[in-house]
């Protein structure tokens, strides 16, 4: 599994946008990515950009904390925006690497 720029819970990244509202009351759906992961033990890559001005690095963080595989893997892409991030090419070589595309 591969996770671009993920998050948690989407009530956390409403809560940093809009701390004045009750996002937990307004949202219809959670989308709450650590409850899915809860019990995920495969191979998990999580790639996130260090200036991603959507989702916060520090609740891709807090999701890779979560998540119980043993063969887990995070990777920061230094200067990347949310929108950026798949326009570098360590991310490709990342992914690439990770789904052994090289070896065929």
């Amino acid at each position: 599994m591969i996770l671009l720029a993920p998050f948690d819970k989407l009530s956390e990244v409403g809560k940093i946008h809009y701390p004045f509202l009750p996002i937990g009351l307004l949202l219809r759906e959670e989308y709450d990515t650590a409850e899915w992961l809860k019990d995920y033990t495969g191979e998990i890559l999580v790639i996130h950009g260090t200036q991603d001005e959507i989702v916060p690095l520090e609740l891709a963080k807090k999701l890779y904390k979560i998540i119980p595989s043993g063969d887990k893997r995070f990777v920061t892409v230094e200067g990347a925006t949310h929108n950026t991030l798949l326009n570098r090419s360590e991310v490709w070589e990342k992914i690439i690497s990770f789904l052994n595309l090289n070896d065929h």
